[in-house]
């Protein structure tokens, strides 16, 4: 969407609400799409391999490139500062992996500069992996 596009049907020379409305039209609609990228969905087809992956959260894989868009992740909270991540495999009931985890141990890993947690297919970056959990579980 470009502004040109945009302000051709208002003529050579639109009108100050013209081109506010125009401007604002324009910065909504991209401030949209950025937000879309912010976001972590509830839905876990959406919690992909590739968008931790793309993150910077998964650092290192064991996982082969065919089966990568088949995997994706689950975080739960089943109790204040424990953690379950579960990877899945689509088509598969029951999680390949799962791994339970204690805020204070991935404080305690970050403060003495282990940046990597290990889930035996995926290595995850532990300052990201926090930041990924305080997001997801600190809206609700």
């Amino acid at each position: 969407m470009t502004c040109s596009l945009l302000s051709t049907p208002l003529g050579p020379h639109p009108s100050y609400d013209d081109s506010l409305f125009i401007t604002i039209l324009i910065t909504g609609f991209h401030a949209l799409l950025r937000l879309g990228e912010m976001v972590w969905p509830d839905n876990c087809d959406l919690q992909s391999y590739q968008k931790l992956e793309k993150e910077g959260i998964i650092v290192e894989s064991n996982v082969p490139d065919n089966r990568r868009p088949n995997i994706y992740f689950n975080f739960t909270s089943p109790t204040p500062g424990t953690f379950i991540i579960a990877l899945h495999y689509k088509g598969r009931e029951k999680a390949i992996l799962e791994m339970d985890l204690n805020i204070d141990d991935l404080l305690e890993k970050q403060k003495d500069n282990k940046h990597l947690l290990d889930l035996e297919y995926v290595q995850l970056n532990v300052p990201k992996v926090l930041g990924l959990l305080n997001k997801i579980f600190t809206k609700r």
